[in-house]
């Protein structure tokens, strides 16, 4: 019986397909598809940026802003810039880039700057006194009278069990929730400001007009940090401090940094290629040098030397090579024969007879004559002793 093969492919074509709408029907059934939302923790972007969020939320908004780490745009010729907003004032400003920065704010730009350095005010109670200057480093603070204190607690404004947000009066019909750390506060010493945020523990945003602009002075910007501009009215009060001002520019800076980058860090942003090839070329230069460690052979001029210095020459190798009774022979023999020359007398006396008589001519005892001609040395002493004699017995023939 012969099967037909378009049969059997039918066949299999209509198992798959019930196979696969039975499968369907029992994964939709016991599986529900969900939009899960898992946190990964910052971006690298994110944690060098504080101000991050203030950003992307500004952008929302329709502001056109950028953000910048370093400090060195505000000594920029023009600061095309509506607001600019600064992590904190930093060091003093020069005198020509301070007046600069002062009539940007004049003819309509809006600065705000955390301070970054308080002092200490002692109270009533306490029997010593402690003073700094540290805020007249801050031109602005200093020109402005606005001292940066820590907030000294006492019995009428107790130490925060609980740190929260508080409500503070925006407008009339307004109240928003900020946090603010109670352990700062700003003081407007010649009361300034024509608005100001303040709680039981003091002030911490004073606003001044100035000329057409505006300073905006905060205590802490932690409300605009990436973690807490979603939190109670953050991102509300972040708004309405760049909002539209006097100015004809529409561009926002945010400097998340008061430093400028360092020239080591500058060079690694802008040249990591030729710094890498350095360090290899560093490298096998130092390795080129692996055999040249420790003190150089001094080179010896050779074209100069004596027939003495020859002599020492070959001397020193044959005592390297431990040829040194070999050496010592060749000089006894030739002082014998010097001595048979002068003494003929010595030739046909025997080795003794030879002893007595040379001890005789030169006033040397026998022992010593022995030890120079005819003795054998066993020690590194006895064959000095033995050239020595020698020595001594070529000098008194």
């Amino acid at each position: 019986m012969s099967r037909d093969p378009r049969l059997i492919a039918f066949f299999l074509i209509v198992t798959l397909t019930v196979i696969g709408i039975l499968g369907s029907t029992w994964f939709n059934k016991n599986f529900e598809y969900k939009d899960v939302e898992k946190h990964s923790g910052y971006s690298i972007e994110a944690k060098r940026n504080k101000f991050l969020a203030a950003e992307y939320y500004l952008q929302k908004l329709g502001h056109q802003v950028e953000s910048d780490s370093n400090r060195a745009r505000l000594l920029e010729e023009n600061l095309n810039y509506k607001t600019i907003l600064i992590n904190d004032y930093g060091p003093k400003l020069s005198l020509t880039h301070y007046k600069k920065l002062k009539k940007w704010i004049e003819n309509g730009g809006h600065l705000i700057f955390t301070v970054n350095k308080f002092q200490y005010v002692a109270s009533q109670d306490e029997d010593y006194e402690y003073t700094d200057d540290t805020f007249r480093h801050n031109q602005l603070l200093e020109e402005y009278a606005i001292q940066a204190r820590y907030t000294n607690y006492s019995k009428s404004i107790p130490y925060p069990e609980e740190r929260k947000a508080y409500q503070y009066k925006f407008n009339e019909d307004i109240e928003i929730d900020i946090y603010f750390d109670p352990d700062k506060q700003l003081v407007d010493s010649h009361n300034l400001a024509s608005y100001s945020l303040s709680d039981r523990y003091g002030a911490h945003l004073l606003q001044l007009d100035i000329g057409k602009g505006k300073l905006t002075i905060l205590s802490d910007n932690m409300f605009l940090s990436n973690e807490y501009i979603g939190n109670h009215d953050h991102a509300y009060l972040v708004s309405y401090l760049n909002q539209e001002n006097s100015s004809l520019s529409e561009n926002i800076l945010l400097l998340y940094n008061n430093q400028s980058d360092s020239i080591f860090s500058l060079i690694w942003k802008n040249g990591r290629q030729a710094c890498i090839a350095f360090l290899v070329l560093l490298i096998f230069f130092l390795w080129s040098l692996r055999n040249r460690f420790g003190p150089i052979k001094p080179i010896i001029d050779f074209s100069n030397r004596n027939i003495t210095e020859h002599l020492r020459a070959i001397g020193k190798f044959s005592w390297r090579q431990d040829h040194g009774m070999q050496l010592l022979n060749h000089s006894r023999i030739a002082c014998e024969n010097a001595l048979l020359i002068r003494y003929p007398t010595l030739k046909p006396m025997s080795t003794q007879e030879r002893l007595n008589h040379i001890s005789e001519i030169l006033d040397i005892k026998p022992e010593k004559v022995h030890s120079a001609l005819y003795y054998t040395p066993t020690s590194t002493n006895e064959f000095i002793n033995s050239s020595h004699y020698l020595q001594k017995i070529w000098i008194l023939q």
